[in-house]
């Protein structure tokens, strides 16, 4: 099973074979106890470990037995927006996807919404974009590297070459994470999309 939407909470039912009742480890916000156990007796469950992530739902632990659900990252495109119609469809596709920020309506023929496709789906994939400049040249690279969200110095410096990862010993950085241009920092300092990294290697 596939959701498009974040989940909040992640459930896991264990069966035992041995006669141990229904063991809840974990908080339900909806539901008590007696509820859990009423559901999973309804569908033959009558000895099982319900280990729960997060805050759950009663849906969340009824999902969980039909198998594991796979949360997609998902942009919805609603393409042909310029067409007549194009509007009422939209707000009715809203009114099915809770999170509307996952829809791009966009149009080939107007370019609406085209240009900010690039920035959508990098934030839908929760990746950025990290740029690389060698010590003392002043051109950043044409490439960038794609590390995921949340991605330290070190982790790009892990990327580009396993010396840079061993030797790395500071690194400069312009952009958006920075106090101010060439800001020197370590290992652990969190990039944002768009920086550029200059990494300094121990002597």
């Amino acid at each position: 099973n596939v959701s498009i939407e974040k989940p909040k909470a992640y459930v896991t039912i264990e069966k035992k074979p041995v006669n141990i009742g229904i063991q809840i480890v974990g908080r339900v916000i909806d539901s008590t106890y007696d509820e859990i156990k009423k559901l999973l007796n309804s569908y033959g469950i009558f000895n099982a470990v319900v280990k729960i992530y997060g805050e759950a739902s009663i849906d969340d632990v009824e999902e969980a037995i039909f198998g594991e659900v796979v949360y997609k990252p998902t942009l919805v495109l609603a393409n042909k927006i310029d067409v007549e119609g194009s509007k009422k469809k939209l707000e009715n596709l809203k009114a099915l996807i809770k999170d509307v920020n996952k829809i791009l309506p966009t149009s080939c023929v107007t370019g609406e919404g085209l240009d900010m496709l690039g920035s959508k789906i990098f934030r839908t994939l929760e990746i950025i974009r990290v740029y690389t400049k060698p010590p003392g040249k002043k051109e950043k690279s044409d490439k960038p590297i794609i590390v995921r969200k949340g991605s330290t110095v070190l982790d790009v410096a892990r990327e580009i070459h396993s010396e840079l990862y061993e030797k790395f010993s500071y690194a400069k950085v312009w952009g958006l994470s920075a106090k101010y241009d060439g800001e020197k920092v370590g290992s652990s300092h969190v990039l944002m999309d768009g920086d550029t990294v200059e990494i300094h290697l121990k002597k």
